[in-house]
């Protein structure tokens, strides 16, 4: 089993990373690049990529525009794996924002297709915490999904095993919410086999002098907000 970064290594954003063995190959994550200038963007090279080239199936991490964007482009042989309640929300916002009038051609069609996928119950497998699934059988590639805290509901870490080797990609993951706090214990659960090779995403690594602040320190700020007793200009204590 050997691993590709596809995208990724100098962006945030719009990260595929490719898992491969002699049986499967699968991506991680297919989502738009962020703010990047039209002479660097690359979302149409990616889209060409998956449709010369597709791999059996496409694991999303979390269900964020940067990780998930180009979902409509993904060839219709290809499966697609991601939480139960990511399906959810992805289905009840495509739906309310095809309820709007005046959108443009290009962006219904877009929507259209996505909700076409989403709603393929024979293509999209749904993630199950700490259950292994296999693409391509048992002679392919097993995937264990770990659920993890971020900032959008339903995210995951996913361990791959294949011919005596594991890798572990994090996805986005965070310690500061209000699951923060089995951080820890997800990461043991992950690590009960020995991992080869560790695949981690990297938002805040050159930020390592700003603060961060739980969720409930945010809430109690922003209730001391309501109450006129707190400025967005003041430094949170």
């Amino acid at each position: 089993m050997e691993y590709k970064i596809i995208r990724g290594q100098n962006q945030i954003g719009g990260t595929i990373t490719e898992i491969i063995t002699d049986k499967a190959r699968v991506w991680i994550d297919f989502g738009m690049e962020l703010s990047v200038k039209d002479s660097y963007a690359t979302d149409e090279f990616m889209i060409e990529a998956i449709k010369e080239n597709p791999p059996d199936a496409v694991l999303f991490t979390h269900i964020h525009g940067d990780h998930i964007g180009l979902l409509y482009a993904i060839p219709e042989d290809v499966k697609i794996y991601l939480g139960p309640v990511g399906l959810k929300l992805l289905k009840n916002i495509r739906e309310t924002l095809l309820a709007v009038e005046g959108l443009d051609d290009a962006t219904k069609n877009k929507l259209e297709k996505e909700m076409e996928i989403l709603k393929d119950e024979k293509r999209v497998t749904c993630y199950k915490d700490g259950e292994s699934l296999y693409v391509n059988d048992e002679m392919g590639i097993k995937v264990t999904p770990f659920q993890v805290d971020h900032s959008v509901a339903d995210a995951y870490m996913l361990r791959f095993e294949a011919n005596g080797k594991c890798i572990v990609h994090t996805g986005d993951f965070r310690g500061h919410g209000r699951k923060g706090e089995n951080l820890l214990r997800t990461v043991e659960k992950i690590a009960t086999i020995p991992v080869n090779t560790l695949i981690i995403e990297g938002t805040m690594m050159s930020r390592s002098n700003e603060k961060e602040y739980t969720e409930e320190k945010m809430q109690e700020e922003a209730e001391k907000s309501e109450k006129g007793g707190f400025s967005l200009n003041k430094k949170i204590t």
